[in-house]
């Protein structure tokens, strides 16, 4: 069994493709997919998706995430 400090992509791909055959939706293969990573991952405090909204203008909208929420930004001048 690999550690989380010497993980490689052949360790975790196989599980990764697991959920994607069993998930029920984007929505629930996205929130498996961050559970897993977070869990894996743990040198990383934050796992998530960021999606692109073309409605009313082009803006990122944040997806399932697991992890510390950082403080937005104000917008730039």
């Amino acid at each position: 069994m690999a550690t989380t400090t010497n993980l490689k992509s052949s360790d975790i791909i196989p599980q990764l493709d697991a959920l994607a055959k069993s998930a029920a939706s984007g929505e629930a293969l996205m929130k498996s997919i961050v559970a897993l990573l977070h869990e894996k991952l743990t040198r990383y405090n934050w796992v998530g998706f960021y999606m692109l909204e073309r409605e009313g203008g082009d803006t990122l909208v944040l997806g399932p995430f697991k992890g510390t929420m950082t403080p937005p930004h104000p917008p730039s001048p």
